[in-house]
């Protein structure tokens, strides 16, 4: 069944995008409502929150902006729904028809739904810019002094402060993993929201992925060796393509999957690096023996701040940010992520990069 002529070009308009700005928007839709009721003048009356004047929004057949007062007492007035003291003016010479006027009623619930959607969103994007602004200030409050309590750490554990005993080594150990695992926190907190405000810079080059896997190796060594683990990476090729990405960034992906892997894998188990190539694309793999994924938590790994209720996962330390850096890193340097269950036991976390060209 077809639209009826007069509600095809309003059908077309709604489907436009009213997200750059409003006015424009709704400024074009009466411009139809003029042309399909043939009207002498119209006007929408939007209502603002917080004691601020409503927005108007006229128009006439010479693209002319009428206000309120232009309008006679006998104009026809439709409310908008859901928005209080909302209205559409319509000043017209001719009784309008049924079909005319079911137009007009649609296209002022129309522009009720654009103006509240418009005012969701801004109010979405300002509370989105307060967050990175905080989440901005923290981070870089935070930084300088566990810098200096790691720094400070780091000489006392050197012995520069005077001999430490067993007991004061152990305390001295706890304070520097801590600072560490909060310098972690801040770090995928800041790209996070940098990622979310496209304000994440990358330094794409081109280069090895293997190279990546043996940076992010030596940075996982001491976790890696105070677990008993062992990271084997024998089935990354040299020979495989070089990718077109950010050679630290990808180092920092790598790095996340293998402290998770570490994490969560049993003592004296073994982890595995693969990397192959994949169509257009790298294929860098991390098999770990560990627990496994419920397949209620599977579609929800990759959220900020997710972490699995099993008792398990509770029983480690995290807050469910290290996976969501990796996709929002993935995302930005064209490549995705992914999780797959290992047949025996186990997860298996990928990710790709687009090769160079």
């Amino acid at each position: 069944m077809t639209n009826p002529p007069s509600f095809a070009s309003l059908n077309t308009w709604n489907a436009e995008t009213s997200d750059d700005d409003l006015n424009d928007f709704l400024a074009h839709g009466l411009d139809i409502l003029l042309k399909e009721t043939t009207a002498k003048r119209t006007l929408l009356v939007i209502p603002f929150p917080e004691d601020s004047p409503p927005l108007e929004i006229g128009r006439d057949p010479a693209g002319r902006a009428p206000r309120v007062a232009d309008f006679p007492e006998d104009a026809l007035r439709f409310p908008l729904p859901g928005l209080p003291d909302g209205w559409l003016l319509l000043e017209t010479q001719a009784l309008l028809t049924d079909e005319q006027r079911t137009l007009v009623e649609t296209f002022a619930t129309l522009a009720a739904l654009h103006s509240e959607k418009h005012r969701w969103q801004t109010a979405y994007r300002h509370a989105r810019q307060e967050k990175s602004h905080f989440v901005s200030v923290v981070s870089h409050e935070l930084r300088l002094p566990m810098t200096s309590i790691k720094g400070y750490t780091d000489l006392m554990l050197k012995g520069m402060t005077g001999e430490i005993n067993e007991m004061q080594t152990n305390f001295l150990e706890v304070i520097r993993n801590n600072v560490e695992r909060m310098s972690r926190l801040i770090s995928n907190l800041s790209d996070l929201s940098k990622a979310e405000e496209g304000r994440l810079l990358l330094k794409k080059d081109t280069f090895w992925v293997g190279m990546a896997v043996q940076n992010a190796r030596a940075a996982v060594k001491e976790i890696i060796s105070a677990r008993k683990q062992t990271v084997v990476s024998d089935e990354i090729p040299a020979d495989l393509p070089p990718v077109h990405a950010d050679s630290q960034r990808v180092t920092q992906m790598v790095e996340i999957y293998l402290r998770n892997a570490s994490l969560y894998s049993p003592e004296g188990s073994q982890i595995h690096l693969r990397a192959f190539q994949d169509g257009s694309c790298v294929r860098l793999e991390v098999h770990d023996p560990g627990m496994g994924v419920a397949e209620t938590d599977q579609p929800h790994l990759f959220e900020p701040f997710f972490r699995s209720e099993d008792q398990r996962v509770r029983d480690h330390a995290g807050w469910g940010l290290g996976l969501a850096v990796v996709r929002a890193l993935a995302d930005l340097q064209g490549g995705q992520v992914g999780f797959s269950p290992r047949p025996q036991a186990g997860s298996i976390f990928w990710f790709t990069l687009p090769l160079a060209s």
